[in-house]
């Protein structure tokens, strides 16, 4: 089972977000615990019916977010991590718990190319996030929601949000959260 620590063992104190102890996840490479949180209420608030995710990683996240998906008993859910072994655990939670989840073993720019249109996406891999988006950003629907993980100042995804013409809000989290939305 994953401990929940607090996110000032992963992230310093900083203008942008100085109560870092407020916040929680399992590791330095997982979402913030209240990110999780709030990826599952705006899942559950928009009903959404294709939802993408880039970057599963471990899936806390991901089996939260495809938790709001079965309690909507709407939509259905694609994510991706170039781990093997990451995306076969997520595969049978999914299974297991009959989520309306499947996970792939590629990088985010190829789940994308297997879509034509998206109502969600969660931008949280390793890869070329800057392409993830601006290809996810094609396929988006009418007031579909782009959320970018890791957009505080101190991560390089933090130029990315400017750089695209939507209008965004930022969200000041430990490792930042960044949500755009089509018009």
């Amino acid at each position: 089972m994953l401990r929940r620590r607090s996110e000032r063992d992963f992230t310093v104190s900083s203008a942008f977000c100085e109560r870092v102890d407020l916040w929680h996840a399992t590791d330095s490479m997982a979402s913030e615990m209240e990110v999780s949180d709030f990826m599952y209420s705006l899942i559950r608030l928009l009903k959404p019916g294709i939802v993408l995710e880039t970057g599963c990683y471990t899936g806390v996240t991901t089996l939260r977010m495809a938790r709001a998906l079965k309690t909507n008993r709407y939509g259905r859910m694609a994510t991706c991590d170039v781990r093997e072994n990451l995306v076969a655990e997520i595969n049978h939670a999914s299974r297991r718990r009959s989520l309306p989840l499947e996970a792939f073993s590629e990088s985010g720019v190829e789940l994308i190319s297997r879509f034509d249109a998206i109502d969600l996406a969660f931008i949280d891999s390793g890869g070329d996030r800057q392409e993830e988006v601006s290809r996810v950003r094609a396929k988006m629907n009418r007031f579909g929601v782009i959320a970018l993980h890791d957009t505080a100042p101190h991560h390089p995804e933090s130029r990315i949000q400017n750089s695209i013409d939507l209008p965004w809000l930022y969200m000041n989290t430990p490792r930042g959260l960044t949500l755009f939305q089509v018009r």
